[in-house]
């Protein structure tokens, strides 16, 4: 469902989001699933909307969503009096209003357009300004210092193209989706880079496939010509032209084998044969000349070497990234959590225990921490905390609670504990400010009790402190933060941020057994 969703993101105007959302979508535990979908989106706050509607609710949905169609989830696109219906693999069907509401099951995926410019896509971009800022300083010093006539700059431009085109399938081979590319290379039903890119029929041995080949090719062509425009572009020129029985063999395969097209490959071939035609009407003797050719090799070998060196480390990491998402989707499975979380001793005790109280106090899910002013991962707890209420205020609302030792006389935080805790008496309206200072902003002890110090503190917070503190030694939980669910301790390799994964199940859990809370220590 990956294409049809990458696309409704770009419709909906969250194109730039796609990479994140396929992370959390092919790691979910239940990939590949409409809920896995959902609750992806959902992760990433993007508001969408999965239900089962009448037929007769067609005409008010909206302009663009995913329904259950024919056995098969789709993208529809209303137009005018028809529909456009576009599957997994690219093809597009053009149906009115009646044969699209006989197949359709009334399941559908409504997302909220996105009001707001995308930063991830900017990232995106970012990420190619330096290597191409470097290879337009190496263009630029290779056109004021060497010379060029009207086919050297022919087959460097060809080359340069070549270049950018072959790194796209590379990247396409690796799995790795780019938004246009994947628009061109999915616009009818016989295209299918993935299909033909992906073939066992691209393979020459264990070293290198035919999606290296057009990179290393037009590389070598690119960096000769800006090193040796005359010589190596007529060296160029005579390869492409040499190179024309490969072209046809795969041109073969496409047709004949895989019966499936390649955009990228077609064009990659498109350029070839535009480099052979130039140099078989532009045929100079002089081609194969000693500096020529050595400068060709020199700039090959050096290609070549980097390339195999290059190549197994990027694989390797994309690898290492497939095995991560099936940890992450081991991890995040809701029975796993459950299955290594264990009870806390006096749920009710902690119950009454008082903190400030932070976001929606009717959200479905409470979560509470005990935490240290002195705690370096407190600060991260904090902050942690005061995220997931702000990502999901419906359904998160914090506490914070303490495990200081109220007898320790020299401990230097004492008074920020009991401020904290006097201030949740008095002051409520400026507790978030005052935590904020200390776990976040981290201004120090002596900035901190002179922005926030209270001269006395009444009773009830020594008594807060005591029975806090006496709460944790009946656990025995003798560090901070700790963290606990539902009355159960949380493993201590999953942080607070991952609970967001199991909102949901909280919440079925929270239907099914009429309590709702979530604790985290």
């Amino acid at each position: 469902m990956e294409h049809i969703i990458q696309k409704y993101l770009v419709l909906s105007q969250y194109g730039g989001y796609f990479a994140s959302f396929e992370n959390l979508y092919s790691s979910h535990p239940d990939y590949p699933s409409l809920f896995a979908a959902t609750h992806s989106l959902e992760l990433l706050s993007i508001e969408n909307m999965a239900v089962k509607l009448p037929k007769e609710s067609l005409i008010d949905l909206p302009v663009h969503f995913i329904a259950g169609y024919d056995g098969d989830m789709v993208l529809v696109s209303k137009m005018n009096e028809q529909i456009v219906v576009e599957t997994e693999k690219g093809k597009k069907s053009l149906l009115s209003f009646a044969d699209f509401a006989a197949k359709w099951d009334g399941i559908v995926l409504a997302i909220e357009p996105n009001a707001k410019i995308e930063p991830a896509s900017h990232k995106a971009g970012k990420k190619w300004l330096k290597p191409v800022a470097c290879i337009a300083v190496f263009i630029a010093f290779s056109f004021i210092f060497k010379h060029y006539d009207l086919l050297a700059y022919s087959l460097l431009l060809t080359s340069l193209t070549g270049l950018g085109i072959g790194i796209f399938i590379f990247r396409d081979k690796l799995g790795i989706k780019d938004e246009f590319i994947s628009k061109m290379c999915n616009l009818g039903g016989q295209l299918s880079c993935d299909t033909v890119i992906g073939s066992n029929q691209g393979s020459i041995n264990k070293w290198f496939g035919f999606a290296d080949l057009p990179l290393l090719f037009f590389s070598i062509s690119s960096f000769a010509i800006l090193i040796n425009p005359t010589g190596a572009s007529r060296l160029t020129g005579i390869l492409s032209l040499i190179s024309l029985p490969i072209i046809i063999y795969s041109v073969y395969i496409q047709a004949a084998v895989i019966r499936k097209w390649c955009f990228l490959c077609l064009v990659i071939s498109s350029l070839l044969v535009i480099q052979a035609t130039t140099i078989a009407f532009w045929w100079e003797d002089g081609a194969f000349s000693s500096p020529s050719l050595f400068s060709y090799f020199v700039v090959s070998v050096i290609v070549v070497l980097l390339w195999s060196s290059v190549k197994p480390v990027i694989e390797t990491q994309r690898s290492n990234t497939a095995e991560m998402q099936n940890l992450k989707k081991f991890k995040r499975s809701f029975p796993l959590f459950e299955f290594l979380s264990k009870e806390v001793q006096y749920p009710d005790l902690l119950r009454h225990l008082e903190g400030p109280e932070f976001g929606n106090p009717m959200a479905t899910n409470k979560l509470i921490l005990f935490i240290s002013p002195s705690c370096g991962h407190c600060h991260t707890a904090v902050e942690d905390g005061f995220e997931i209420i702000g990502r999901f205020p419906d359904k998160v609302s914090l506490k914070l609670l303490f495990n200081i030792n109220p007898d320790n006389e020299d401990h230097p935080y004492q008074e920020v504990v009991k401020t904290i805790l006097a201030m949740n008496l008095s002051e409520k309206d400026l507790l978030k400010e005052a935590v904020t200072d200390w776990h976040i902003r981290k201004i120090g002890l002596e900035k901190w009790l002179q922005k926030w110090k209270v001269e006395t503190f009444d009773m009830k917070v020594n008594h807060q402190v005591f029975s806090q503190y006496s709460w944790c030694l009946q656990n025995e939980f003798n560090y901070t933060p700790v963290k606990i669910i539902n009355d159960r301790l949380v493993p201590p390799e999953y942080e607070i941020m991952e609970l967001q994964y199991f909102l949901n199940d909280f919440q079925e859990e929270d239907e099914v057994s009429g309590t709702g809370i979530l604790t985290a220590i």
